[in-house]
């Protein structure tokens, strides 16, 4: 999340909410053009980063996976273990 969020968003934070009954991940910023919410709710957003330098430094601290595997290792592995696939949504905060 934090490799992804939009760091142009001063006073933006990441938050990471759980529950009993799901994990809530709140990344500030849209997705990059030309990848869109529905791509992402299809999995299948192209492979396209937002911070490349920041996404490097994380997969060489073994922190990310490489570029283009995060939505489809979600989904292949939400299913491997019968569990819901993420759902992603966009809501703009009006504070």
């Amino acid at each position: 999340m934090f490799v992804h969020r939009d760091y142009s968003i001063q006073g933006a934070k990441c938050q990471v909410i759980i529950s009993a009954k799901k994990i809530i991940i709140k990344s500030p910023g849209l997705p990059v053009e030309p990848i869109t919410i529905e791509k992402v709710k299809s999995f299948e957003a192209p492979m396209l980063s937002r911070n490349p330098i920041l996404h490097y430094v994380f997969a060489k601290m073994k922190l990310a996976e490489e570029r283009g595997l995060g939505l489809k290792s979600m989904r292949m592995r939400a299913i491997k273990a019968h569990l819901p696939l993420p759902e992603y949504s966009y809501e703009i905060d009006r504070k």
